[in-house]
């Protein structure tokens, strides 16, 4: 069963390496990791910050974030990989630090990007 996810998994992870180049998924750290203003926290952070009372300032700010991930990835690459293994690739990706993730060698850091943002708002 181990074998059969972790080929699973590398199946994916070629994938997206021919679906996004390499420049793109960096750009995706440099925009994900710069600080977000007013507040002191990286623009990471705050997507992964929940939602508050429903309000219409809650309801820009949802806005706002979703925005911000389409920007990011282009509307059909990940069409290959199921949302339902991107939903579980992030959710690996939720308990983990930013600082973390800056520090992540190469090889496992693109996908987990990826396993973020599929979880957009």
């Amino acid at each position: 069963m181990r074998r059969a996810v972790c080929l699973i998994e590398l199946h994916d992870r070629g994938y997206l390496d021919e679906a996004v180049p390499a420049k793109v998924r960096d750009n995706w750290l440099i925009q994900l990791m710069r600080e977000k203003y007013p507040e002191p926290m990286t623009v990471l952070e705050w997507l992964r910050r929940p939602l508050r009372k429903r309000s219409r300032k809650t309801l820009d700010e949802e806005m706002s974030k979703w925005l911000v991930i389409r920007a990011m990835t282009r509307p059909s690459s990940l069409d290959r990989i199921p949302t339902q293994r991107l939903r579980a690739y992030a959710r690996r990706m939720r308990g983990r630090r930013p600082i973390k993730v800056r520090e992540m060698a190469e090889p496992h850091r693109p996908s987990c990007l990826v396993d973020h943002l599929a979880m957009a708002p």
